[in-house]
């Protein structure tokens, strides 16, 4: 039994039950608000009502470990998306580069010079993408870049600058140009300031996906896939979609709470212009301090979007407001892989965000080594449409805390490690958004040197302390890695 078929039929058991209830008390199938409030406040009542409904649904299910489960879990795996949970993923990826340091022919200031090329080659026999032995799915890129640095004022002074070009199949040519200036002075301290443009070209997934997931079809951004599922035709943004649903629930419809999608257009590459000013300095030998600020500026950032069409009784785009049933307004109340999708897409506004890190390393007694970093890393979201999913997926605040000796004697050393991260929302394409909670994990590791054999042994473990964690809202609860090694090094001293 599907999750939404499951709390049909415990929530239509439980208000079934509601309505009996009032029934017996009342003597009248007419809802009263003062006997419903006095046994909803009532935890017996409640918990007699949650047992019986519980029942109810679950008659329908099969228990994990049993055989009908075991066969149902079998049959699942074994079909193709969307009847079942395999697809194939052959995908092939080609690269080569290349570069030259004109060193030994230019002396007045140092310059290289590079060149690269790529090549994705899409093998899903359909399942994931469109392709097929009769339409094969290629993506070539290539790009080149030179890079020019001197150095000033006694050599305190070093600028560097550099340009980029880069062509991709599906879109037109990106150039990026860089700058960044490094000012060492006191011989082991300097600051640094960039200005850096750059591009991210959409991924092969945000150009061709094609994915059926039964509530919703997700779709690549390219032309292609507008022409043939007419999306920007009488579509509704998702977020309007749910707010008319709960009118109609409600027992007020309001249509005019259906705003339409107007803002399509063929993905194209997003580009960011990157601000950075830091320092890094080494005090008396011992301690070491690399602090940097970031400001990041992105136009035609990467973002997907869901939508729901309006549909006749044949599947095809319609007026809903034309239709004297109504079949096509309230049809937008039932999402499925025929009305419902989630599309790649450029968002249209200024998407900003801004971050800092600030770490240090001190070397002390006997060569103890302890060290701290923390990172800042914010999305700047006021004024942003919730229409957009943007999948920034980054926690707001990581701290790493290390202590440890290579060389507590000869052969022996330790290191151990804390490490916490914070809280944060997780935007997905294929499940709704969720949390992914704060986490903390210690990690810790010795070391013992076989002189003679020229081996080291390592054992240690990451996440010592086996406290379960995830990376991102429904995936996999992470635990304890336990390890031991042994290295050989004939180099070794």
């Amino acid at each position: 039994m599907s999750n939404p078929a499951w709390f049909g039929a415990y929530a239509g058991t439980f208000a079934g039950g509601l309505l009996a209830a009032n029934m017996t008390e009342t003597g009248s199938p007419v809802y009263d608000p003062d006997f419903m409030d006095a046994l909803l406040n009532n935890p017996d009542a409640v918990s007699d009502l949650h047992i019986f409904s519980r029942d109810a649904a679950d008659a329908g299910r099969w228990e994990p470990g049993s055989a009908a489960f075991q066969n149902a879990f079998d049959s699942i795996n074994a079909l193709l998306i969307p009847d079942g949970a395999q697809f194939y993923n052959h995908t092939r990826f080609y690269h080569a580069e290349g570069q030259y340091d004109f060193r030994n022919e230019i002396n007045i200031f140092d310059m290289t010079m590079g060149a690269n090329w790529r090549q994705y080659d899409l093998r899903s026999d359909g399942t994931i993408y469109p392709d097929s032995e009769n339409n094969p799915i290629r993506i070539n890129e290539y790009g080149a870049f030179i890079q020019i640095s001197k150095k000033f004022i006694n050599d305190h002074l070093k600028l560097t600058f550099s340009g980029r070009y880069d062509k991709s199949k599906n879109f037109s040519g990106q150039f990026s140009p860089r700058i960044s200036a490094v000012y060492t002075f006191l011989k082991d301290h300097n600051f640094r300031a960039s200005y850096q443009t750059g591009f991210r070209n959409p991924t092969t997934q945000g150009q061709y996906l094609d994915l059926d997931v039964i509530s919703s079809r997700i779709v690549g951004g390219l032309q292609e896939f507008y022409d043939e599922y007419k999306i920007s035709d009488w579509s509704y943004t998702i977020q309007s979609v749910n707010a008319f649903t709960n009118s109609v629930v409600d027992g007020s419809p309001d249509p005019g709470l259906l705003v339409p999608y107007t803002n399509w257009a063929p993905i194209k590459p997003e580009h960011v212009q990157v601000f950075e000013v830091g320092y890094k300095g080494l005090f008396s030998e011992k301690l070491m301090i690399d602090a940097y600020y970031y400001y990041n500026i992105y136009n035609d950032f990467i973002e997907m979007i869901r939508v729901r069409q309006a549909q006749d009784a044949s599947g095809n785009p319609t007026d809903p407001f034309s239709d004297p049933t109504q079949a096509a307004l309230f049809g937008l109340l039932s999402g499925d892989a025929d009305n419902t999708f989630q599309i790649y897409q450029n968002n249209t506004e200024t998407v900003k965000s801004q971050g800092a890190a600030f770490g240090l390393d001190y070397i002390f007694y006997k060569s103890y080594r302890a060290g701290m970093n923390y990172s800042w890393n914010k999305l700047i979201a006021e004024g942003l449409s919730d229409e957009f999913l943007n999948e920034y997926n980054t926690p707001e605040h990581i701290v790493n805390i290390t202590f440890g000796n290579r060389k507590l004697t000869d052969n022996f050393g330790f290191n151990i490690t804390w490490r916490w991260q914070d809280a944060f929302t997780w935007n997905s394409t294929f499940v709704q958004n969720g949390p992914v909670p704060a986490f903390q994990t210690m990690d810790a590791q010795l070391s013992y040197t076989f002189s003679v054999l020229k081996t080291t042994l390592k054992l240690g473990g990451s996440n010592l302390f086996n406290k379960r964690y995830i990376t991102f809202y429904g995936g996999p609860t992470l635990g304890a890695i336990y390890y031991i090694s042994l290295t050989f090094d004939e180099l070794m001293d």
